[in-house]
C-alpha cells in the first residue's frame, strides 16, 4: 500500500472483528506477503490466487 494511512483505513474494518479467522489484506503490487503485529497478512492478489498453499506459511 502506498501510504501508512491507507493501510490503516484498509485494516481498520478488519479489526473491528473479534474472531478467529485470518485477516487478510489483498494488494494488486508485488510484495512479500507480511503478518503485522495484529495478525493481518497483506499479500499481492496474485501470490494469493495463483499459490495454493499461500497462507500455510504465513
Amino acid at each position: 500500500m502506498r501510504t501508512p494511512e491507507k493501510a490503516a483505513q484498509e485494516k481498520a474494518s478488519l479489526l473491528g472483528i473479534n474472531d478467529s479467522f485470518k485477516k487478510v489484506v489483498l494488494v494488486r503490487d508485488v510484495v512479500k506477503p507480511l503478518r503485522d503485529e495484529r495478525g493481518v497478512v497483506t499479500m499481492s492478489v496474485f501470490d494469493f490466487l495463483l499459490d495454493e498453499n499461500n497462507l500455510a506459511g504465513i
